[in-house]
Order: C-alpha cells, then sequence, then structure tokens
C-alpha cells in the first residue's frame, strides 16, 4: 500500500516543472501585456469623451421650424414687433437662430411701421439680427412724411431697440427723392433717419 501511495503522488508532482518554466517564459512579456491592458482601458474611457466634445464644437441644427412665426413683447406685455421667417433653424452652439427669407414687422403704436424683408437672416443673443440679400425696409407714411423704402445688402437690425444700420451702400426713395449713400442708421425711436457718406440725390417726379 506504501508503495502505491508513492507512485500516486508522484505522478501528481511532475507537471509543476513544466508550468512554472512557461510562466517564466512569458514573464518578460508581462510588462507589455500591462502597457496593452492600460491603453485598451484608457481609450475606452477617453473616446467617448472626445466624441462628445467634438460633436459640442459642431455647427448643427437641434431643430428646425418651417413657416416660423413669433411675436415680441414689450415691458408691459404688449405686442412690439412679430419676426416671420420661411424656415427656422436653432444652433445650439452659439444659441443663434438662422432664418430664410425673415420678415421683421415693428408693431410699437404711435411710431411709423417699419417692414423689414430679406434672403436670409441669423439671430444672435436673442436680438441682434443680421439680415443678408436683397435687404428691404418699408416706413409706413407718417404725419411728418411719405412711405419710405430702404434698400441694401447688409443690415444689423435691433427689433426691441427700434433700431438698424448698415455700413454698405444704401437706396432710399419716397414720394418725391430717390437718395443714394455708403452707410445708414435709422432710428424708429427718435424717427430719425442719417445717411453717412457720399449721399447724392435725385428729384423723382410725381406719378
Amino acid at each position: 500500500m506504501a508503495n502505491v501511495s508513492a507512485r500516486h503522488a508522484g505522478r501528481t508532482t511532475r507537471p509543476l516543472p513544466r508550468m512554472i518554466e512557461k510562466l517564466r517564459n512569458w514573464l518578460p512579456l508581462l510588462p507589455l501585456l500591462l502597457v496593452l491592458a492600460g491603453t485598451y482601458w484608457l481609450d475606452q474611457q477617453v473616446g467617448p469623451l472626445l466624441a462628445q466634445a467634438d460633436s459640442s464644437k459642431r455647427h448643427d441644427p437641434d431643430f428646425i421650424v418651417n413657416n416660423f412665426r413669433a411675436t415680441a413683447l414689450d415691458e408691459q406685455g404688449k405686442p412690439h414687433h412679430r419676426i416671420n421667417a420661411h424656415e427656422m433653424r436653432h444652433y445650439p452652439d452659439d444659441d443663434s437662430l438662422h432664418l430664410e427669407q425673415p420678415e421683421i414687422i415693428a408693431l410699437t403704436p404711435n411710431r411709423p411701421t417699419l417692414h423689414t424683408t430679406a434672403q436670409t437672416g441669423t439671430t444672435f443673443h436673442r436680438d441682434e439680427t443680421i439680415l443678408r440679400g436683397d435687404v428691404r425696409i418699408v416706413r409706413a407714411a407718417s404725419t411728418a412724411a411719405s412711405e419710405r423704402v430702404f434698400t441694401t445688402t447688409y443690415l444689423r437690425a435691433l427689433p426691441s431697440e427700434d433700431y438698424a444700420e448698415t455700413d454698405r451702400p444704401v437706396t432710399m426713395r419716397d414720394a418725391h427723392n430717390l437718395v443714394s449713400a455708403i452707410g445708414m442708421t435709422l432710428d424708429n425711436k427718435t424717427q430719425t433717419i442719417k445717411l453717412l457718406s457720399h449721399v447724392r440725390s435725385e428729384h423723382v417726379a410725381a406719378n
């Protein structure tokens, strides 16, 4: 019985030197395996963060509205101006609105109505609006002046302040005159218009 037990014990201990030898062969590669494992873990952790950061830098709209209509109120809660557009796109990266075929209509009582249109517009800070392409302002007639029509290619408008300006060529036409200039400011609060430079005027015969 003793001999049988000895042989059995010998059989269980013989593979151990081979296993130890295999482990010794792998030991030089262990630092490299640890580096590879760490690199994979870091990539899994940082990758989604980088993708999120890249997406936040893109100038992509988060929602689009067709036939956009909005009415801004004054401090008393009364309609001050209305903004219409064929299409409105909101961009979350700079909180801007892109407007296709925008239309801004001033509704302030006791002031001449302003009706402004353009091909495109971009609104920043919920008020400042840059209009581009075939910009046209129609200022309704008042007791002091006839209807006036302004045309230009670029306009910076502040609808909440009833103010607009451009540094580009502009024309103004009323019932009696056709005026061209470079640059203009229009303040509907004070009902003043300033043509800044290169002003030329031509009398137009009444129809």
